[in-house]
């Protein structure tokens, strides 16, 4: 087994946080032979993922504070991780801002920094634990977890609007497909069907025939399911809905495939 950096990217508003959420609980319950030790990392600060992954619980590490000390070291960031309450989940370690962590509060760190932090939980090894895959919840390429989890992943999942704003983000973004393609990094595109009306077949035709022709994957469905357990801070609980949780599981076989680990 190695370890691994996934970058979960996708449209603004599409539910990155709540698939990367799934996807990382998911990775720690299917790998079943040991234990697949996950980070999950945001640096989203509009929306402090901490409070959507732990509402209840007022322990969590605030990414944007350690990243503020003078000197930090990947060890330092790991034993501050937070760890959900589930007791499946023991092996999910969780960083994101907290409460409070206004767009301003903290400053952003270098990319330096950040590849640094990203690529040392990758390899981050002791007497008692290695990591099986760091997932990044990414935001927009302006925030530096963002920009150096794209350029230095080895799984690259996209969620995109099954209509003409998702077709236009992955036009925009052509220059980033290619780049992956170029260098195999292994990629997944899920068309998220917000609409019984959204044109999934249409969007998912369109962007299996460019050139280099994605990776589409079958939509992800409407699921109000995703928006309650985001209300509940349930995001961690496994989905009922088969759909979505196909979808899921469809991103982590492809992980724990590209991490070298046999289920």
């Amino acid at each position: 087994m190695q370890g691994i950096l996934v970058a979960v990217y996708g449209n603004r508003g599409v539910g990155v946080t709540t698939f990367a959420a799934a996807v990382a609980a998911e990775t720690v319950r299917l790998a079943k032979k040991g234990v697949f030790n996950t980070v999950l990392v945001s640096n989203d600060r509009s929306a402090p993922a901490a409070d959507l992954w732990l509402p209840t619980e007022n322990s969590a590490a605030d990414l944007g504070k350690l990243l503020e000390q003078s000197s930090i070291s990947v060890t330092d960031l790991f034993e501050a991780v937070s760890t959900p309450k589930n007791g499946d989940l023991q092996a999910l370690a969780l960083l994101g801002n907290v409460k409070g962590a206004q767009l301003h509060t903290h400053s952003q760190p270098d990319e330096e920094t950040v590849r640094r932090i990203l690529l040392g939980l990758k390899r981050f090894q002791d007497a008692r634990t290695t990591i099986g895959a760091v997932i990044v919840d990414c935001t927009d390429e302006s925030d530096p977890f963002t920009a150096v989890a794209l350029r230095e992943a080895d799984v690259v999942v996209s969620l995109i609007h099954a209509d003409r704003k998702g077709v236009a983000f992955v036009q925009s973004h052509k220059a980033l497909y290619t780049q992956l393609d170029a260098e195999d990094v292994e990629q997944l595109v899920f068309p998220v069907q917000r609409n019984t009306f959204d044109p999934v077949g249409a969007v998912s035709a369109e962007l299996a025939g460019w050139k280099p022709a994605l990776p589409v994957q079958a939509s992800i469905p409407v699921c109000d399911e995703a928006h309650r357990k985001l209300v509940e801070g349930s995001l961690f609980d496994r989905y009922g809905d088969l759909r979505y949780r196909s979808a899921v599981d469809t991103a982590v076989k492809t992980i724990l495939r590209v991490a070298q680990y046999v289920v």
